[in-house]
């Protein structure tokens, strides 16, 4: 796989929406395994997270959560020109986020 060509504030935005997805998948979906996978077209990555917690609807959450987490992974997103979708899964919960590349980074992360 080639390199992200992200900036550092992308980086770092996709670390804390994986880091924030991860510790709710453990703290209230109770998974056992969570599979984290990163792919790239000639025009977008594509991060795909899956969990085999307890299935929820990210944009339900999202309206009725009193806290702050998926509030942030929103703001994330927007702020990197990111898409998140939820994918039908038979066990646990799918994510995928998309993001186009831009070549006018301020430098690659490694």
């Amino acid at each position: 796989m080639q390199e992200l060509r992200l900036s550092h504030s992308e980086s770092y935005d996709l670390y804390r929406i994986i880091q924030e997805l991860t510790d709710n998948a453990l703290q209230h979906g109770k998974a056992k395994h969570i599979t984290f996978i990163v792919e790239q077209t000639a025009d977008q990555y594509i991060f795909t997270f899956k969990d085999d917690g307890e299935a929820y609807d990210f944009y339900t959450a999202e309206k009725e959560s009193k806290g702050m987490g998926i509030k942030n992974i929103i703001t994330r997103l927007s702020n990197s020109k990111a898409t998140l979708k939820q994918q039908q899964s038979n066990t646990g919960n799918i994510i995928v986020i998309q993001k186009q590349k831009v070549y006018d980074t301020d430098s690659p992360c490694r």
